[in-house]
């Protein structure tokens, strides 16, 4: 049988500064991929340069690979969009069920301003998508660059909410001597993780903003952030958040936006997560945070987009959604994971060695002193912003199994690399730049570091100079010899354990009531986690290194939300 390659596309465009004005003096293109200079009287009379690229059918075919080159050059600025929506279509037997990969490499120079605004990308049914996307802007450059996607065709006959096989966005910035990194990836249907509490959400999105020019973006997603957040009833600083009425109509749509800031550059680079129902609502947020942009670029990107709609009726969805029958509590017998010493009746020799289940008891006990009130994985924000309710187990479940994805799929590559014997510098500073974009979490992750090497101390084991948690607790499964499935289980449960006890301690649900919803939760984590092959060996390792990524980005909006409240009890 023949076998038929791949496509390969790509565009290239480089943006120079000419008499004053920003012109395209290069533009390479390659199916499926074209470039579409866009230049309006507006962008013309601003000196900017607008133009588009897209692809032949509005999307990509599965196998297709394609990459994307801008470079801005010193002095210029330019808008790069598309014309609608990017299409990811199902694998197909014919490129031999390839996944749909894309490469976004950007330049920007000294004075410079790219504005990278694209529609969503929509992954179809059976598709799998993945994404690297590389930001050099030198330091008195400027950068505002959206990454997003919808769930689907939600509304075609029968419905596809995030049912892809696969997609992955992996994120870096390189701004002078600093280096940061965001990823995220979702696989298997992870609709759960989107619809907490009675709303379905359909919009997820990463908007990074840094520089001079784009200064006055950073301030209104900054502004934005604090008015969702009290839109939702989460109790914020009123001088922090925005009287505007047009502003206070569409954030309360909103689902979540949480800030972080990445220090290292005196104008720091600004990272948005935003979560809302309807791409509608993302628009409305996106078009009014980036309006400032339309004295440099001569218009306002995505104000063409904003519709007088707001779509369907959220309350007809809520009250269908909610008629949607829970998932039953299921018992953990048959997954326990206790090794007893057996002696063998006829030579005597006893089975393995269970020397270490008391310290992986004490380990996995809530008293251990790992953090206590220092952190809630974004949970204490998730109710005040009106996620999860008091009282609401579906939504309390969904949030610990969102975190515990995320645990094995971002963190547990490190912790296992740690007990492995890998080296413990390198691995913290891999980790420290791919937390680096998430202030929260990455404040969590150092304080569970340094309460992990206080209990080593206190073990009698030999100082250990590592920050991050997940390395911290892989080199002292390593010190205490538990067995490897021993270390991986108590891993992803202590973080579970850490989300019931905040819930409790939040007065969301009772002592008794956790319990069983706890077990719930690492029963269907267990179902869910279905690994092809073991972490263990080092070229799966390696790529798990390399594909650590989010699983769960309402959770990262939400915990990014969390140092906007002005009352709270845990401090990430």
């Amino acid at each position: 049988m023949a076998v038929v390659e791949s496509r390969l596309g790509r565009a290239e465009v480089v943006v120079s500064l000419v008499r004053g004005k920003s012109v395209v003096t290069s533009s390479v293109h390659a199916s499926p991929l074209r470039v579409q200079p866009m230049p309006t009287a507006s962008s013309q009379k601003a000196g900017a340069a607008s133009l588009i690229v897209t692809s032949l059918g509005g999307g990509m075919l599965g196998g297709d690979k394609v990459r994307t080159a801008v470079t801005v050059e010193n002095g210029a600025k330019a808008w790069v969009g598309t014309q609608s929506s990017t299409k990811i279509y199902k694998k197909k037997s014919l490129f031999g069920g390839e996944a749909t990969e894309a490469t976004i490499e950007c330049s920007v120079g000294q004075d410079a301003l790219l504005v990278w605004a694209p529609d969503a990308t929509v992954p179809y049914r059976g598709s799998a998508f993945r994404s690297v996307s590389d930001f050099d802007v030198a330091e008195s450059g400027s950068l505002v660059a959206i990454d997003w996607a919808q769930s689907g065709r939600r509304r075609m006959k029968g419905g596809e909410r995030w049912v892809f096989d696969e997609f992955a966005s992996r994120t870096t910035w390189r701004i002078g001597n600093v280096t940061a990194q965001d990823s995220i990836r979702l696989r298997n249907e992870p609709a759960r993780f989107f619809d907490l509490g009675s709303q379905k959400r359909d919009v997820f999105a990463t908007v990074s903003v840094y520089g001079v020019r784009a200064k006055s973006v950073a301030d209104r997603f900054k502004l934005a952030a604090a008015t969702v957040a009290r839109s939702r009833g989460a109790r914020v600083r009123r001088d922090s958040s925005s009287d505007d009425q047009e502003l206070q109509a569409f954030a309360a749509k909103v689902s979540a936006l949480g800030l972080s800031r990445v220090p290292g550059n005196d104008d720091s680079l600004v990272v948005a997560r935003l979560v809302a129902p309807e791409v509608e609502d993302a628009y409305r947020l996106l078009a009014w945070c980036l309006a400032p942009l339309e004295a440099e670029l001569g218009f306002s990107p995505y104000a063409d987009r904003v519709h007088a709609t707001t779509g369907p009726d959220q309350q007809q969805e809520e009250e269908a959604f909610q008629g949607e029958t829970t998932t039953p509590l299921f018992s953990l017998t048959n997954n326990m994971m206790v090794q007893e010493e057996k002696e063998d009746d006829h030579s005597g020799e006893k089975g393995p060695s269970t020397a270490w289940l008391a310290m992986a008891l004490q380990i996995g006990d809530s008293a251990l002193p790992t953090g206590g009130f220092a952190h809630s994985s974004g949970l204490e924000a998730a109710h005040q912003l009106g996620v999860v309710a008091k009282h609401d187990e579906r939504s309390l479940v969904n949030f610990a199994l969102a975190a515990a994805a995320t645990q094995e799929q971002l963190y547990a590559p490190f912790a296992t690399a740690s007990r492995l014997g890998r080296d413990l510098t390198k691995l913290d500073a891999h980790l420290d730049s791919l937390l680096s974009t998430h202030d929260q979490a990455f404040l969590a992750s150092k304080r569970q570091g340094a309460a992990i090497v206080r209990v080593f101390v206190s073990f009698g084991l030999p100082p250990l100079k590592v920050t991050h948690g997940a390395v911290a607790f892989g080199a002292l499964a390593r010190a205490l010899q538990f067995p490897e499935d021993v270390a991986d289980l108590l891993f992803v449960y202590t973080v579970v354990r850490d989300i019931f006890s905040a819930a409790i301690r939040l007065g969301l649900v009772g002592p008794l009531a956790a319990l069983p919803l706890q077990a719930e939760t690492m029963d269907l984590h267990s179902r869910s986690s279905r690994r092809q092959k073991k972490t263990s060996s080092p070229d799966n390792l390696d790529t798990a290194l390399r594909n650590a990524a989010s699983a769960a980005p309402l959770i990262d909006a939400l915990h990014a939300s969390h140092g906007l409240l002005e009352m709270r009890l845990f401090q990430t």
